[in-house]
């Protein structure tokens, strides 16, 4: 089993998600806080691109190229083990015909081993690239929480939404944020 990049990648979107569904929750709070502490006045709404916003951090790029190495450094250790168990298939296949039947078997208890090896410690390793995303992006989604919470009070907006919210069809007259919440995520 060999993580590839695409898994790195795939893993990293789905983190990506979940920054904004936590910031989408977080939106729909103060909405339901705002909504609730004037009733019958009109609050102010806001958009916000999160996964744009996001993309533009500095200390998103930067836990990006972190991840992406400590992905790297995984998948090479793998690579190498993987390359020593592909020589030992190789040897076994070419010597397959002289071993007698209690050698063959002892080879390929062997082979399996090694793969069954090799596949633990692929998904440690997916697992140590989850870990290490979750500990890198987790500050970031603090950041990105309290922009948009600083922004939205700055510029007197009771409601935000994010843009990328399931079922957000229309945004008319809301002010979109996401240049200033980008600004302040970057001082």
């Amino acid at each position: 089993m060999q993580p590839t990049d695409s898994r790195s990648k795939r893993s990293l979107g789905v983190a990506v998600a979940l920054v904004i569904c936590a910031v989408t929750a977080s939106s729909s709070f103060a909405q339901t806080s705002a909504s609730s502490a004037s009733p019958g006045s009109a609050a102010a709404v806001g958009v916000v691109d999160v996964q744009r916003a996001l993309r533009a951090s500095a200390a998103f790029k930067q836990a990006q190229e972190k991840l992406e190495s400590f992905s790297s450094k995984q998948q090479s250790a793998l690579e190498s083990q993987q390359a020593e168990l592909r020589k030992k298939v190789e040897e076994f296949q070419s010597q397959r015909s002289v071993l007698e039947a209690a050698a063959l078997r002892e080879r390929e208890i062997e082979l399996a081993q090694l793969r069954n090896k090799l596949e633990r410690e692929a998904q440690t390793a997916a697992e140590a690239v989850q870990a290490q995303e979750q500990k890198l992006l987790g500050p970031i989604l603090g950041d990105v929480q309290k922009a948009i919470r600083v922004e939205g009070d700055a510029q007197g907006i009771g409601i935000i939404l994010n843009t990328q919210t399931p079922g957000l069809l229309y945004t008319g007259n809301a002010r979109d944020i996401t240049d200033a919440v980008i600004a302040r995520l970057n001082p």
